[in-house]
């Protein structure tokens, strides 16, 4: 699915728009909002200990979130989920190919 243009304002709101398919209000990736909101936190440079106090999580449920996260996005660390919830996205096409996506 090409992801298509919107406009948004604040870098809070950037990242969240990036998780967010275009044509509907469904997650990327098929995150729950709960996983969608830490991924923002996590892309945002938050570490698991502090999103977990953020969202009065213990850490081992912040652990599995983070674990489900990247299993859905196949992230293979921070890193990774990082560039897919930002708003520019490498992906590889259907022939291998690297190419850049914009959110928005």
């Amino acid at each position: 699915m090409e992801p298509e243009s919107t406009s948004v304002s604040g870098s809070d709101t950037i990242i969240g728009a990036a998780i967010r398919q275009r044509n509907d209000d469904s997650l990327l990736g098929g995150l729950t909002e709960r996983e969608a909101q830490v991924l923002r936190m996590v892309a945002s440079g938050d570490t698991n200990r502090e999103v977990a106090e953020e969202l009065i999580l213990s850490i081992r449920t912040m652990e599995r979130h983070v674990g489900n996260i990247y299993s859905k996005i196949g992230a293979r660390g921070r890193v990774d989920a990082t560039v897919f919830a930002s708003p520019t996205v490498w992906c590889r096409t259907a022939d291998n190919r690297l190419s850049v996506s914009r959110h928005f």
